[in-house]
């Protein structure tokens, strides 16, 4: 009589330790993508909100022939409630008239505008390193000093450190 052969049941661990090395190539490269989302979402949001603010802006200016003017030495928080005097009249055009302070609300939108030089500038910080825009911050000193809203033209005068995210409007 023939002996019957013997089913092999399960994996040897060569097999085992190959399926094992396999996963943890796959974690390494997909872990700090999945960990960074999160802040990814709330900075895209921030950039959303600045863009909602720059169309009230346009909109303002095109019912009052001149951005709002708050160019003082300092940015006006465009988040805090009630709006900074110079920002009062924007309210209105706001859906519901809700100004937008981001996905926790507790994010601050910086507005800093001339109606002499006809133009303005946003401003806020990210979370994600490089989320933004910008690697230095600005002040309104540093954009009087330019002569300019261009926020290229201010960042590159500016010193400071951080992610943030300037948009420009008007003629710069």
């Amino acid at each position: 009589m023939k002996p019957t052969p013997v089913l092999r049941k399960g994996f040897t661990l060569i097999e085992l330790l190959i399926v094992i090395v396999i996963i943890g190539i796959l974690a390494v490269g997909l872990v700090p993508k999945v960990i960074d989302a999160p802040k990814k979402a709330r900075d895209t949001v921030r950039k959303k909100d600045l863009d909602s603010v720059k169309v009230a802006l346009e909109s303002y200016m095109a019912d009052n022939a001149g951005y709002p003017n708050c160019n003082g030495g300092n940015f006006s928080r465009v988040t805090d409630s009630p709006l900074p005097a110079c920002l009062s009249g924007l309210n209105a055009y706001f859906q519901g008239s809700k100004v937008p302070n981001g996905p926790d609300g507790k994010s601050v939108y910086y507005y800093w505008g001339s109606k002499s030089l006809g133009c303005y500038v946003l401003s806020t910080s990210m979370e994600s390193p490089n989320g933004g825009n910008a690697k230095v911050d600005i002040t309104a000193n540093q954009i009087i000093a330019a002569n300019s809203c261009d926020p290229s033209k201010s960042v590159a005068i500016a010193a400071g450190s951080g992610s943030f995210y300037h948009i420009g409007g008007g003629s710069y």
